[in-house]
């Protein structure tokens, strides 16, 4: 949806950059939202999709291993770098990227500045990586 709504082409100009940026902070902001950052957490936790697809982008990983994926850190840095390389660069070229799925390649830069400002608004430093649902952790807490 994020880039639906900010962003027309690709590589990203200035202004959808801009935009985009714009409207994750406005989401953020929101009361609702900043209550949960209010709150403070232990950790950030990211379930799969744009998280684990973050962890195959920075690994270079042709093949999916959810035993090297589930449980990885992702910095914040690299979360951020990898938002800013793709951002520049068309469609065509980051499909061929090792570790991101055509399909992907499209929305993914949007989704990696979403958790950059997640995990900047947390302040954290990292996001623990998990390739299981909202369920599996649901029965893993409740046992």
């Amino acid at each position: 949806r994020l880039t639906e709504r900010c962003v027309p082409s690709h590589p990203f100009t200035e202004d959808s950059a801009d935009k985009l940026a714009a409207t994750i902070d406005a989401e953020l902001a929101r009361p609702e939202v900043a209550a949960i950052f209010e709150r403070g957490a232990e950790a950030v936790v990211g379930i799969a999709g744009t998280v684990t697809t973050l962890v195959t982008v920075a690994l270079g990983m042709d093949d999916y291993d959810d035993q090297i994926v589930h449980g990885y850190r992702l910095d914040s840095l690299s979360v951020h770098e990898i938002y800013e390389t793709l951002a520049a660069e068309p469609v065509e070229v980051r499909s061929l990227r090792p570790g991101l799925p055509a399909k992907r390649a499209d929305v993914l830069p949007a989704g990696a500045l979403l958790l950059s400002k997640i995990l900047e608004k947390a302040s954290a430093s990292e996001v623990v990586v998990s390739d299981r649902g909202t369920r599996w952790g649901r029965l893993y807490r409740d046992g």
